[in-house]
């Protein structure tokens, strides 16, 4: 079963082709498709429903709503009864009636009459079954048409996920929809539909993962970088240090040597041998290991405040 969500690979999906060269162009999902050739080409199957028939799920894998729908309660409601996972086009439509047609989608979904089908190949992350899709209705939109943010305010004011219905004709637009947080993209087939799907991926790569951590290959340049302790001047074995007597030279410390941040546990020490200028102030040299102070926005405050 394929899932989609925040955490997933945006699924893309290609109206108007069929399956195979859909499939060759980098989609993972086609419109209104012969159910066998779209099995064969490896996509999921999707159908554009409307008002002016009854939809039906058949061999369905989700059905895409037209924006002309968005008022329409009582079709958002007898496809919400059908159980699939359902992409609502929004393009036009205010906030305020975005809103509403989830509630009634929401509520006919949970109470309906029809259960949701045994046979299910796509799932929408965190158990939902509505994925709203932002888009423009205008056939050459200008950039500032588009208005991404507005997903991030949808998604934030119903608490679904949106996605994004490209109808720019370039390949720059849907990646930036992707980073702003767009799980689908929907898109006519055209010409620009390759660049367009390899630009979605690229973006997800550059997205990366919501950790902060050292990417490959950062550890040796970070620790080249990095300063540890050294001794500001000729120092004796006995002194007492203080912090005119110390410096900060790259590399990083190494296993017996100290970082800047620990400079507040070793001030104080008496020395137990001497150091030259330069050199490493290591825990021997100051007779073993130290406490290191405690981080800010811990629960055990340091001992002193940080400056800044």
């Amino acid at each position: 079963m394929r899932t989609i969500g925040e955490h997933h690979p945006c699924l893309i999906v290609a109206t108007d082709t069929d399956p195979q060269t859909a499939a060759q162009a980098g989609a993972d999902a086609v419109i209104d498709a012969d159910p066998a050739e779209t099995l064969k080409a490896g996509l999921l199957l999707g159908v554009r429903v409307d008002a002016s028939e009854e939809p039906l799920a058949g061999a369905a894998d989700f059905l895409l709503l037209g924006d002309g729908e968005i008022t329409n309660r009582p079709f958002i409601e007898l496809c919400a009864r059908l159980g699939l996972p359902t992409f609502m086009g929004t393009g036009g439509a205010t906030l305020s009636e975005v809103t509403r047609a989830v509630g009634w989608f929401q509520l006919a979904f949970r109470h309906g009459e029809v259960a949701s089908p045994a046979r299910r190949r796509l799932a929408i992350d965190g158990g939902g079954n509505l994925v709203l899709l932002h888009g423009t209705l205008l056939d050459a939109p200008s950039d500032a048409d588009h208005n991404l943010r507005a997903m991030q305010r949808m998604h934030g004011q119903s608490l679904q996920p949106v996605g994004f219905e490209d109808r720019s004709g370039g390949a720059g637009v849907a990646p930036l929809a992707v980073a702003c947080g767009a799980i689908a993209v929907v898109r006519q087939y055209d010409a620009g539909f390759a660049d367009m799907a390899a630009g979605v991926r690229r973006a997800e790569t550059l997205l990366g993962e919501p950790r902060k951590v050292p990417g490959r290959g950062e550890e040796a340049a970070a620790r080249a970088i990095r300063r540890h302790t050294v001794a500001a001047h000729d120092l004796t074995a006995g002194h007492v240090l203080t912090r005119q007597d110390v410096d900060f030279a790259t590399p990083a410390p190494g296993e017996n040597e100290f970082a800047p941040k620990d400079v507040d546990g070793i001030l104080g020490r008496e020395l137990q041998r001497e150091l030259k200028q330069g050199e490493a102030v290591s825990r021997d040299a100051v007779g073993g290991d130290i406490e290191g102070p405690a981080p800010w926005f811990s629960p055990r405050p340091p001992k002193h405040k940080p400056d800044g």
